[in-house]
């Protein structure tokens, strides 16, 4: 755990509890065409791709990859 860096886990904590934007439940916008509780979701995994990058270059088990 010492080679992760450390903005990591806050950062992950964080995304992990606005997951569910419960504030946008009953909002019925349309932003480019798409419903705003939709494009939330896509932003919030494009904010997610480089975490979960770091993530499992960091984590994952180097003897599965030595073949």
């Amino acid at each position: 755990m010492s080679d992760y860096p450390r903005w990591l886990f806050p950062l992950a904590l964080l995304l992990i509890a606005v997951h569910l934007n419960y504030w946008m439940w009953d909002d019925v916008r349309l932003v480019f065409g798409l419903p705003v509780n939709l494009l939330y979701h896509v932003v919030y995994s494009l904010a997610l791709y480089p975490i979960l990058r770091v993530v499992v270059r960091k984590a994952w088990p180097r003897f599965l990859s030595d073949d």
